[in-house]
């Protein structure tokens, strides 16, 4: 798998009305491991929104993006358009429904689980792209804005407290309301009632609290039949430091707390100690043998029955301890061998060898052991050879050899020495037995009797061979010579080397602060920066160029005019808050964004550079200015 690094920038923009466009703005660098950004056309995005932990994906949606000449950035509108959804894959859940946690909410997860989120639940976002190879995925992103932006979201609704439609700081849900379009007229009656209701509304909130000096509250009737007749009636109350309990059974009374801890709490013990009870309280304690008064009889009783010394038998060196069930005793047995041995293990004796009886003889000397058929058992080697005499053949000195004797080669006519030297070459006569008869030497005969014009033994020197076309030792590239400075050049139509220069690495001269770009076949000195025709460098977030369309712009002209031939897009709202901080928005209160991705069919997001906020515009005739923004790139 490649591994990517990613410097990630998330923003997003939440708007009030679902009539308008929504969603939240993702934008981010992909850079390589190798240092350099990451490019592709058509690269596959999936953005998950899920819980806190991880676990549950609530709601999920997918994009393809250009990054050809972006330098790595990439920005999608998460949330946007519908058909970038790909789970839920039907309903009506979006981004902002699914960042609710209202009680009695909960959603289906993309593994068929259900997540059920608390009302204080945080969402992150989870991003991956396809390199081309495999799905690389990005560290979990919180949203730590999903309070206050789903509470913008239904700013204007009843479900709001601070809505047009709330009452003071309460909320519809929370106020009481007629089912009926008109409220009914009050009968003589009811308003009498109603105004006693209200006359007498401190005594009714005082026996509520439970604070009545007037009223008394009636305990209700217990009915369980496991509760006893005496508990069913009023109960004593106990000072600090009693507890109720009933000693006889017919009634409870006030004692005082026993556990050792006062108020009901049990003491501090430390670790492997237990509560032991001394007749009053509660203590802690560690566990004594006194604690277990069977342990010594059963500890004897062990002794006697199964581990005394006296009850165990003392065996021999060839014998094993064994326990008798029966008599519940110990006894001494013999160690037996079996297989190719037998008996006992300090006299065991070998009766067969890897499964095959032995007979039981003893061998003498000079016998072996012989398979008969049926067993190992020990014989004598008979038998005598053939051969009664050995005759000298050719080559062979020795005579005929009838019980001992030596047999040597024969003496050749070649006298012992060595034959040949730098000027004579050895000759050799061979028979048929490959022995060599007669050896001579022949002296050399050297075709060149004089080079250069001398003779005998001559060292040849570079200036004894001449030079010649296609043949010469002084190399001249093509038959030509080569110029000062000039080397090997090999030119692979020619199938040759020929003369000729390295060319330069570099192509231009750089100038103070330029980087090196290899660029059109050469490395080239250049600023990496914006271009010259109106643009401003920004270098803050993602670097990008900025620069301003003067004139009254409208929405649709100006995603032509920044497109061509400047390759520039109509600057993003977080592009524009960026440009702001550096004071490059100085000319114009009312800037158009691309808050809606350059979808030139539905109305425009303005920014209102006075009041510093931004606003839907009623139609495409309204007009403002209009700033382009691009990447900055190699120049």
């Amino acid at each position: 798998m490649k591994q990517f690094g990613m410097f990630l920038f998330l923003g997003g923009s939440f708007l009030a009305s679902l009539a308008f466009a929504q969603g939240y703005n993702v934008s981010g660098k992909i850079i390589k491991p190798d240092g350099t950004a990451f490019s592709g056309t058509a690269v596959p995005f999936a953005i998950e929104l899920v819980n806190s932990t991880g676990s549950c994906v609530i709601y999920k949606e997918e994009f393809s993006v250009n990054m050809v000449d972006t330098k790595g950035a990439f920005h999608v509108i998460f949330g946007g358009p519908a058909a970038n959804r790909t789970y839920p894959t039907s309903g009506t859940l979006t981004v902002e429904s699914a960042l609710k946690n209202t009680t009695g909410t909960s959603y289906t997860c993309l593994d068929n689980s259900t997540y059920t989120p608390a009302t204080s639940d945080e969402r992150s976002i989870r991003i991956t792209f396809n390199d081309g190879n495999t799905w690389q995925i990005f560290s979990q992103q919180a949203l730590k804005s999903v309070p206050s932006a789903t509470s913008a979201k239904y700013a204007e609704t009843a479900d709001s407290a601070l809505s047009a439609n709330a009452v003071a700081t309460f909320q519809a849900s929370n106020l009481l309301r007629s089912s009926s379009s008109t409220l009914p007229d009050l009968s003589a009656t009811d308003a009498a009632n109603f105004q006693t209701l209200l006359a007498n509304f401190t005594d009714i909130k005082s026996l509520v609290d439970g604070t009545s000096s007037t009223y008394l509250k009636v305990a209700p009737t217990e009915t369980d039949p496991s509760v006893q007749s005496f508990a069913k009636t009023t109960l004593p109350t106990c000072a600090a430091g009693k507890v109720l309990t009933s000693t006889n059974g017919t009634s409870f009374s006030c004692v005082t707390d026993a556990t050792g801890g006062g108020g009901g709490s049990l003491p501090t013990g430390t670790a492997g100690e237990f509560l032991r009870h001394d007749g009053a309280n509660w203590n802690p304690a560690t566990i004594n043998l006194a604690d277990i008064p069977t342990l010594t009889s059963m500890l004897t009783g062990l002794e006697a029955n199964k581990l005394s010394k006296a009850s165990i038998a003392n065996c021999t060196a060839d014998q094993t301890l064994a326990y008798n069930s029966v008599g519940d005793t110990w006894s001494c047995a013999s160690i037996t061998l079996a297989g190719d041995v037998s008996g006992i293990a300090a006299g065991a004796t070998v009766i067969k060898i890897r499964g095959v009886p032995l007979a039981a003889v003893t061998p003498t000397s000079g016998q072996v052991l012989k398979f008969s058929g049926s067993q190992w058992e020990p014989a004598t080697i008979s038998g005598s050879g053939t051969v009664t005499s050995i005759t000298a053949g050719t080559g062979l000195i020795g005579g005929t050899i009838t019980s001992s004797g030596t047999l040597s080669l024969d003496n050749t006519a070649v006298t012992a020495g060595t034959y040949g030297s730098p000027s004579v070459i050895p000759t050799f006569t061979v028979n048929s037995q490959g022995r060599i008869t007669s050896a001579s030497t022949n002296t050399l005969v050297f075709p060149v009797t004089t080079v250069a014009g001398r003779g005998g033994a001559v060292v040849l020197k570079p200036s004894d061979i001449v030079s010649g076309t296609s043949e010469y030792l002084t190399y001249k590239p093509n038959n030509a010579a080569c110029a000062n400075g000039q080397t090997l050049v090999w030119n692979s139509s020619a199938i040759r080397w020929e003369c000729g220069s390295v060319p330069s690495p570099i192509t231009g001269t750089p100038t103070e602060g330029d980087l090196l770009v290899y660029k059109s076949g050469a490395w080239r000195p250049s600023t990496f920066g914006c271009p010259t025709a109106g643009y401003t460098a920004v270098n803050k977030g993602v670097p990008f160029c900025i620069r301003v369309v003067s004139g009254n712009t409208t929405y649709a002209s100006g995603v032509a005019t920044c497109g061509s031939p400047d390759r520039a897009n109509i600057c993003s709202a977080n592009q524009l808050m960026i440009a702001k901080d550096e004071s490059l928005l100085t000319s114009y209160s009312l800037i158009l964004t691309d808050q809606l991705g350059n979808n030139v069919g539905m109305a425009p997001i303005i920014y209102n550079k006075s009041s510093d906020t931004f606003y839907v515009g009623s139609s495409m005739s309204d007009s403002a200015a209009l700033y382009c923004c691009r990447p900055q790139e190699h120049f």
